[in-house]
């Protein structure tokens, strides 16, 4: 069995600059929320190194049972990974949060890629299938512990967060857990009307590209479909400048799935166009809906799908948010990472 690791947690957490450039001092300041800097890891170099290969081979070895299993449903193994800085020296580095989840990115990336950009440690509490059916769900059952018996699960370890009889914080709900970290790594608005606009995206990005969070490849938006509409003679292709304007549709239409899914790209496209910093919202570093976005966008471009999506539908913006977003240091070592989850085939989800 994995051991336990998780200590007393303090509400205290030292913090660094994000690696974007920040225009003022103001955002500076919203950003150091729950972020480490390599000075506040304690322990030796030796030691810290060590740690950090121990954990990088329990996550390979996690990986290894995923392939192993072959597919998400005869997943047995649970497995805590440290993340966001934690695995540097996860022996001495108190986590924030833990993020339980089966494996599998899905309702758990965009939490995971705020979490890993802004430097916040956590750990992610990995739970296979069969033992969520088998043992775990079964114990949400008989009482009421805030997360309505379904995964993800979020657990804030810090004394300002628990509640009254002293219980920590539990919430489900991926949006809700999604905003939450938002807030709590400064990436959800610098004051209330820039959240109530993020906010907004944040729903649209939600009922468009998450499918109203049933399915990555739903009536609303597919990459499976982009894939076969890249596919056709480009004559015949639809693109961002042919496909129908999302204003200009209707909540109930007949338009394809490639097109539905066009068309709301393409109001994420206008939104960077009439950005100068290459974010939404002119933000001079990256929002949580940017994060969102970056993570469709990533799935999109994988090889099986349209890695030319940027030329290939006229999107040159999302492309450019794309590479900018991948070669950011922390999110370029998480995606290299055995921690991160694989990804999978439908139907059957099969790992590849």
């Amino acid at each position: 069995a994995r051991r336990r690791r998780m200590l007393a947690m303090s509400s205290s957490v030292h913090c660094v600059s994000s690696p974007w450039h920040r225009a003022t001092r103001k955002r500076v300041s919203r950003s150091r929320v729950g972020c480490r800097s390599s000075s506040g890891f304690r322990g030796g170099a030796s030691s810290s190194a060590t740690s950090h290969a121990h954990e990088e081979k329990e996550a390979e070895d996690y990986r290894a049972h995923l392939y192993d299993s072959v597919d998400l449903w005869s997943t047995s193994q649970r497995a805590s990974l440290p993340g966001g800085g934690a695995e540097l020296d996860p022996e001495t580095t108190q986590p924030r949060f833990t993020l339980s989840y089966m494996p599998m990115r899905n309702r758990a990336e965009v939490s995971r890629m705020i979490l890993e950009s802004s430097g916040c440690p956590y750990h992610f509490d990995v739970v296979g299938f069969k033992k969520w059916t088998d043992e775990v769900k079964p114990a949400t059952v008989p009482e009421w512990r805030g997360d309505f018996g379904k995964l993800p699960v979020l657990t804030s370890h810090e004394a300002k967060h628990a509640l009254s009889d002293g219980t920590p914080l539990r919430i489900g709900q991926e949006t809700a857990i999604t905003r939450f970290l938002a807030r709590e790594c400064g990436v959800a608005g610098d004051d209330a009307a820039e959240e109530a606009r993020l906010d907004s995206l944040f729903a649209f990005y939600f009922c468009t590209l998450r499918n109203n969070g049933l399915t990555h490849e739903g009536e609303h938006y597919s990459a499976g479909a982009l894939r076969i509409e890249a596919a056709r003679d480009k004559s015949e292709r639809l693109t961002r400048t042919t496909a129908a304007k999302y204003r200009a549709t209707k909540r109930v239409n007949d338009l394809s799935v490639a097109e539905r899914s066009l068309s709301a790209l393409g109001a994420f496209e206008e939104l960077l166009e009439m950005s100068d910093t290459g974010f939404l919202l002119g933000r001079t570093e990256p929002s949580y809906v940017d994060l969102a976005l970056f993570v469709e966008l990533l799935e999109l471009s994988e090889d099986d799908h349209v890695p030319e999506f940027a030329d290939v539908f006229h999107l040159p913006r999302l492309g450019a948010l794309l590479e900018t977003m991948r070669a950011q240091p922390r999110i370029d070592a998480y995606l290299k990472s055995p921690r991160r989850m694989p990804r999978y085939a439908r139907p059957g989800y099969v790992y590849v």
